[in-house]
């Protein structure tokens, strides 16, 4: 089965493994954990520390994606999201919710919880393009796109991060809900992350 693990400090370890294969895949972002802005302690240029999701299959974090607060009531999730390319396609058929995509389906869930017990009330997203964007990210924007169609999500505004234009989406708590539980008896044949917060969070709500 796979595992949904919060990862701290400890994991560095597994996070070093799995930087080393996003490498291998081209995931400049993922290359390395600094790169990833990964801890709690050294909070990088954001301020504010980073916080991720992982999943783990036979002990190794094959998926992860992390958050951190953008402000007082505003959570940026999918934070350095990826999947190594070999349990990319985990979720078979592609899904016009992205529900295929395990940081979006699977880990996404986690964070809004995250959100919420911290007062935050909007949860956004950061895509970026051009000739310089690595194909995952151009591929990620272009799902987005589609996504504003469905209802998921908002295009909000274009703002300079890093010398980089990113473009801001803002993600509809209620549609994306819906995805979620549309989801759920396919999670439950494909055995991921079925721990007690996942049933919690479909019988209850985030």
């Amino acid at each position: 089965m796979y595992k949904i693990k919060k990862l701290n400090e400890k994991d560095k370890s597994l996070l070093e493994k799995f930087c080393e294969g996003a490498e291998k895949a081209g995931y400049e972002n993922n290359a390395t954990i600094r790169k990833m802005k990964f801890g709690l302690k050294d909070v990088y240029d954001l301020g504010v520390p980073t916080h991720y999701w992982a999943i783990l299959y036979n002990n190794k974090i094959i998926s992860v994606s992390g958050c951190h607060l953008w402000s007082e009531n505003i959570n940026r999730v999918l934070f350095r999201s990826a999947t190594l390319p070999e349990y990319d396609k985990i979720v078979k058929s592609l899904n016009r919710n992205h529900m295929n995509s395990l940081p979006f389906s699977v880990l996404l869930p986690h964070q809004i919880r995250f959100g919420l017990k911290n007062n935050c009330d909007e949860f956004r997203i950061t895509t970026n393009t051009g000739q310089d964007t690595l194909p995952k990210m151009q591929r990620t924007h272009k799902a987005l796109q589609l996504l504003e169609k469905q209802g998921l999500v908002s295009f909000i505004k274009e703002q300079m991060f890093f010398n980089k234009l990113q473009y801001v989406w803002s993600l509809n708590l209620k549609n994306y809900y819906k995805a979620l539980l549309s989801f759920h008896s396919t999670r439950e044949e494909l055995k991921i992350g079925l721990d007690s917060e996942y049933y919690d969070i479909i019988q209850n709500g985030f």
